[in-house]
């Protein structure tokens, strides 16, 4: 599975020293990750707080992934990647 894949990457260096237009990587990182924890845990399903939740991260990812390099847009273009599909699903599966 796709996360289990992406939850063995270190979080790429210098990434936690990174903050565009307001957005914090490190909030980014912990906010969708723990979304997507909660979706893969509930069998797929999620409350809309927490789409919301997922929802604001996204597009806070989707501002500023053009500006990243490196490591550290390969792993937040995979967090976004996960992210978009997640809500993808769960907008049809809202417990």
């Amino acid at each position: 599975m796709r996360w289990n894949v992406w939850t063995k990457i270190s979080f790429p260096a210098g990434a936690s020293d990174i903050e565009i237009d307001g957005v914090d990587l490190i909030s980014i990182d912990t906010f969708a990750a723990g979304c997507i924890s909660t979706f893969v845990g509930n069998q797929g399903k999620l409350d809309q707080e927490i789409i919301d939740i997922l929802r604001t991260c996204t597009s806070e990812l989707d501002l500023i992934l053009g500006r990243l390099t490196g490591d550290i847009k390969d792993y937040f273009t995979e967090l976004s990647a996960l992210s978009h599909k997640i809500l993808k699903s769960a907008n049809r599966r809202v417990i």
